[in-house]
């Protein structure tokens, strides 16, 4: 974040002004959606003079698949106040917004329109950047213990049971402070450690025995991280790189230089599923006079070509955005029936749980509604999140002995989900007839 103390400049010498685009050799697949995001907390560190108060935006963004990528006004969500604070931020299983209280050592939720929902503390250290377990119960954070370990360093692994108060654990092994978790579709567990500044290393962690293992060290691009389901590749975002890792050999597939286009304090990063990756640049701040650069949101569109973020194929834009700008949600929640982490429900994700049906299992395993098992709860998850018709030859590929509980928990859909059985019951009775 760059408004800790040092982070401050004295003399604004760059100001970039609108869309700084790099050309784009081959097309790509187009989005559109809105974004969240929260900026920090800009406050004169002698006389306390706050110039701005943290906050929950959003803003619309738009892709049309080749060449423009557009940014909305943002509109602002919620004013936290001149004594809050904000970095970290996700979404909740239940669709509120998780906002990580840095310097206050809370994790506060709100609404999408806003409300204040409530805060919960985790003590003994500060929830700087957030992560939610896959399975939906756990809040992971790493953050610095004290303001005057410098602001967003790495700190102790806090784990907070959603929604309850939490509490920093010690972390061993080849790093012993932590910026951020992330988790790929098969369980295991990746972390950064870095200073704001973004260079530090990436490798496995062990949450049964909290230990790391580092295999990248003096990675520009070490402070946010997230699993690409796209690609099966992490993504790493710091200093002004955003670097595309193999989680299997922990090899650098591709990495982006973006200070051509005007970033050099990449923060948290998140992808679609799709081809598509947003990160938040914090931008410059003055703190004693409160002004200076905008932060960029920058976009990369790698869905075509070589799937690589750093190559010439893929379109890059870097878009000034807020002042102070700091971390930026995922696109959505985490949808709840996506077993496989590729931001859809659908037929996979259904075949999932049919396959783990009765058993004890995990979110990967189909257990959606966090109660250690797979069952008919989770049949209803799956049917409510649908993207898309259920079609007979697919029921009919289903093992027999669930197929019942299939069609009774698509039956509790409420339009238009339900439209899908309609067309599936009278395939169904037309198949019947003839037989």
């Amino acid at each position: 974040m760059s408004h800790r103390c040092n982070r401050v400049s004295l003399g604004l010498t760059c100001l970039v002004v609108g869309i700084l685009a790099r050309a784009v050799a081959g097309a790509g697949t187009p989005t559109a959606g809105d974004l969240y995001f929260d900026n920090f907390q800009v406050k004169n560190p002698f006389s306390g003079h706050v110039y701005d108060d943290a906050a929950v935006q959003k803003v619309h963004f738009s892709f049309d698949g080749t060449s423009s990528f557009a940014l909305g006004t943002p509109v602002l969500v919620a004013d936290l106040g001149k004594s809050a604070n904000a970095d970290g931020l996700i979404f909740a299983p239940n669709g509120n917004l998780l906002i990580g209280g840095s310097t206050t050592g809370k994790i506060e939720q709100i609404t999408t329109a806003g409300t204040v929902v409530g805060f919960v503390n985790v003590a003994g250290t500060n929830p700087y950047h957030l992560t939610l377990s896959p399975n939906g119960t756990t809040i992971y954070s790493g953050g610095a213990t004290s303001l005057f370990q410098g602001g967003d360093t790495p700190g102790p692994l806090g784990i907070t049971p959603v929604f309850a108060d939490g509490a920093g654990h010690a972390v061993s092994g080849d790093d012993t402070l932590l910026t951020q978790l992330a988790f790929d579709k098969t369980g295991h567990v990746y972390y950064t450690s870095s200073p704001d500044t973004g260079v530090g290393s990436v490798g496995i962690f062990n949450l049964s025995t909290l230990t790391t293992t580092r295999h990248i060290m003096g990675l520009p691009a070490a402070h946010g991280i997230t699993y690409d389901p796209f690609t099966g590749d992490l993504m790493v975002s710091g200093n002004s790189h955003v670097t595309q890792i193999d989680p299997a050999t922990f090899n650098v597939v591709s990495d982006l230089d973006l200070s051509g286009l005007g970033v050099n304090m990449l923060d948290q990063v998140y992808v679609d599923g799709h081809g598509h990756l947003f990160a938040g640049d914090n931008g410059q701040v003055n703190l004693f006079t409160g002004t200076g650069t905008k932060g960029k949101l920058v976009f990369i569109d790698y869905s075509g070509g070589k799937h690589l973020v750093g190559d010439a194929g893929s379109f890059v834009a870097s878009n000034d955005l807020v002042l102070a700008l700091d971390d930026i949600a995922p696109l959505a929640a985490l949808q709840a029936g996506d077993a496989n982490f590729d931001g859809n429900v659908g037929f996979d994700d259904l075949v999932t749980v049919a396959r783990h049906y009765g058993q004890s299992g995990s979110w990967i395993n189909g257990d959606f509604d966090g109660d250690g098992k797979i069952d008919f709860n989770d049949l209803v998850i799956v049917a409510r999140n649908y993207g898309h018709s259920l079609t007979a030859a697919q029921l009919d590929s289903l093992d027999p002995s669930i197929r019942a509980d299939v069609e009774a928990a698509f039956a509790q859909v409420p339009e238009p989900a339900s439209l899908a059985l309609v067309s599936l019951g009278a395939a169904l009775a037309l198949r019947r007839t003839r037989r």
